[in-house]
């Protein structure tokens, strides 16, 4: 695992396949949703061609194994739900 400090808001880069940066400050709002199921997103992947998808928790968590190998970014704003408060029963 690779340490990334660049910015105050990352918490750790993990580069395996995929580039997987951990967020602990929301950047994504309430607007940005889901493109599996239009709940509010917590993440924003990049993938080979350049299109980005968003996810709620739950699916990144289920297509992650598949994302790390198939994808050039992904940010997971999750660890973020820590920081503000947030639990997945007030989303």
């Amino acid at each position: 695992m690779a340490n990334d400090d660049t910015t105050e808001s990352t918490m750790k880069t993990v580069e395996i396949g995929a580039k997987y940066v951990y967020h602990n400050v929301m950047e994504l709002t309430g607007f940005d949703r889901c493109d599996r199921c239009n709940a509010q997103a917590y993440a924003k992947v990049t993938t080979l061609s350049g299109k980005e998808l968003m996810f709620c928790g739950h699916h990144l968590a289920s297509h992650k194994p598949v994302l790390m190998e198939t994808c050039q970014e992904i940010h997971d704003y999750t660890p973020a739900l820590a920081t503000t408060g947030m639990t997945s029963a007030s989303v």
